[in-house]
């Protein structure tokens, strides 16, 4: 055991067996069938990707700890740039801003509301605009998320299939912030579109929801009509248990994969500097986004080649009063009163008709490289990091990882804003 630099914890070298389960995880991967959201070829098609950070985690702000979340933030906003009919936004995680709302808010998630009602003006703003620029373009939305994100992400897919698109022209009250529990918004005019009739799509990099996020309905709606979720086999912090949205593997009707691989919370997440296994998560997560939005558009990243990067973080380490169990936690609730999850709205069925497995689709992990000119624009100087400067990277299973801050749900509880240049906890 050794530890792990600048990222301030112990690690171990992740064994084959542990490396085996990113193989296991990647079959499972290829043959899930995933249905298109998005098609280039239709003048009316939208995409909206929503996507939330975890605690403690702000890729504008700490660049130099950017997540998963975070790296797919950057290469969106490219695309967005080529391709004003895919558009993303984000949203950073509880516990990022200053003063005592910070603090609270890193312990108990107590914005989980305000987050997804902020990522609602987002997508309302964004949505009405498209409506009125072509008033037949058909919407559709992925939502993204990592630890209490990933609550988020769920949580924002219930408001959109209850809401649809509201008019802003309607809108009254008060909007949401980092510093409030909840918006107060009430709406005077009709629904552009009516909730209920947005297609959606769901990416969970090992959600947590400790706090406020639990005593909320969580539930992917019934019109959602794919997800994943990748959940970490290594985290044993007894304030991060995991949260179940399916069963291991496939659902039974086969709208939901659950996978679970080698990894503490933020080897799963991202944000160390030793990060080959969040690499590997990015690109797993990265086919069923590319699945989803029909086409290459988010590029794989290179996982390094260096064993010594391929580790796997205690991170109960980061804390004195992280209490570390020889198992971890879990929850099967998605909601306060135990409601099941809803099946498929038949609604949503002929969005399904295109599903294909992502092994058959051009976008494999080992397709698609960062090429210099384009690891130069859209990736911060973290999504370099591991590379090795004088060979090749291969893809030779081996995972690294990087923990990143929402890894540290609470380490990140500081009364000043953060700044890039603040040491890693």
């Amino acid at each position: 055991m050794t530890t792990a630099g600048n990222d301030g914890v112990d690690v171990k070298i992740a064994t084959p067996e542990q490396l085996a389960s990113y193989t296991k995880a990647q079959e499972q991967i290829d043959a899930f069938k995933v249905p298109n959201l998005y098609d280039a070829k239709n003048p009316n098609a939208r995409v909206f990707v929503a996507l939330f950070d975890g605690t403690g985690n702000d890729a504008i702000n700490d660049p130099a700890h950017i997540t998963n979340v975070g790296l797919f933030s950057k290469q969106l906003e490219n695309i967005n740039g080529k391709n004003p009919n895919i558009v993303s936004q984000y949203v950073a995680g509880p516990g990022t801003q200053s003063g005592v709302m910070g603090t609270v808010d890193g312990a108990l998630g107590v914005t989980y509301n305000a987050r997804i009602e902020m990522m609602y003006e987002k997508f309302e703003r964004q949505s009405n605009r498209w409506l009125q620029e072509n008033p037949d373009a058909k919407i559709s939305v992925v939502s993204v998320g990592f630890s209490r994100g990933a609550e988020q992400a769920a949580g924002f897919s219930r408001i959109v299939a209850e809401r649809g698109v509201q008019n802003i022209l309607g809108k009254v009250g008060r909007p949401a912030s980092n510093n409030s529990e909840q918006s107060d918004i009430s709406y005077t005019v009709p629904a552009l579109v009516k909730g209920g009739t947005i297609p959606q799509a769901l990416g969970l990099f090992d959600p947590v929801a400790t706090g406020v996020p639990s005593m909320n309905d969580r539930r992917p709606p019934d019109t959602v009509i794919t997800g994943i979720q990748i959940r970490a086999a290594d985290e044993r912090r007894l304030q991060f248990p995991a949260t179940n949205y399916s069963n291991d593997g496939l659902s039974a009707d086969g709208r939901f994969l659950k996978v679970m691989v080698a990894g503490a919370h933020s080897d799963i997440g991202g944000g160390y500097e030793k990060n080959g296994l969040p690499y590997r998560n990015f690109n797993m997560m990265s086919q069923f986004l590319n699945g989803t939005l029909g086409d290459n558009l988010i590029k794989k990243l290179d996982v390094p080649a260096d064993p010594d990067m391929s580790v796997i973080h205690d991170s109960s380490q980061h804390k004195v009063y992280w209490i570390k169990m020889s198992e971890r936690g879990e929850s099967n609730s998605l909601d306060l009163f135990g409601k099941k999850m809803e099946p498929m709205n038949p609604a949503m069925e002929p969005y399904t008709k295109n599903a294909k497995a992502l092994g058959t689709q051009a976008n494999s992990p080992n397709e698609i490289r960062l090429d210099s000119k384009d690891a130069a624009k859209p990736l911060p100087a973290t999504a370099q990091e591991g590379k090795s400067s004088d060979k090749p990277a291969v893809d030779t299973g081996l995972l690294t990882m990087a923990d990143s801050p929402s890894s540290r749900m609470l380490a990140q509880f500081r009364e000043v804003p953060r700044t890039p240049a603040q040491p890693k906890l």
